[in-house]
């Protein structure tokens, strides 16, 4: 792919088309982006690897506690 990431997230958005998804979806690009960062300094500061499965379930994680904190009064609904 060609492009930085902002581009290849312009990209994304503009495939999905307009509406309410799109802020549901940078959200989870941004989710994404933080998750990869925290692997690289694990493994630069801490040498711990870290397989794409745990990268996935630590974006699954964290997106729904990134949208809580960004919403107060929501209930939590984690567990479902």
């Amino acid at each position: 792919m060609q492009g930085d990431l902002t581009t290849m997230l312009q990209n994304l958005i503009s495939g999905i088309g307009k509406g309410r998804g799109n802020k549901g979806i940078v959200l989870i690009w941004h989710v994404a982006m933080w998750s990869i960062w925290l692997a690289r300094n694990e493994l630069i500061f801490s040498n711990k690897k870290q397989n794409v499965d745990e990268l996935v379930e630590g974006i699954k994680r964290r997106s729904p506690e990134w949208l809580l904190k960004r919403k107060d009064g929501i209930p939590s609904l984690l567990y479902e």
